[in-house]
């Protein structure tokens, strides 16, 4: 009569069944918990980081607006200047500037 033996013990088995649940579980636990949890966030995080860079850009378009402001002040302050050194009109609305 001619017997197999088995290799694996009965021990061996139900561990490497055990495993394999385990392996199912935390498949389970990522697709229904970490995958929508990391997708939600996601959409989130680009969103902000897009306000970051669109108000960055915001920030530098007022900086140049600033500057010009400030250039044509200036020269409007010297054109005035000019005109009372020069004795000419000078209009009343340069005054606020």
């Amino acid at each position: 009569m001619f017997t197999l033996t088995s290799t694996f013990s009965t021990t061996d088995f139900e561990e490497r069944r055990s495993q394999a649940k385990e392996r199912k579980m935390e498949q389970i636990l990522y697709d229904q918990v970490v995958a929508p949890v990391v997708k939600f966030m996601a959409s989130h995080i680009t969103k902000h980081l897009g306000y970051v860079f669109c108000s960055t850009k915001h920030v530098t378009g007022m900086k140049d607006k600033l500057k010009d402001l400030v250039d044509t002040s200036t020269e409007v302050i010297e054109h005035k200047n000019r005109n009372e050194t020069n004795d000419k009109e000078i209009p009343a609305r340069v005054e606020a500037w």
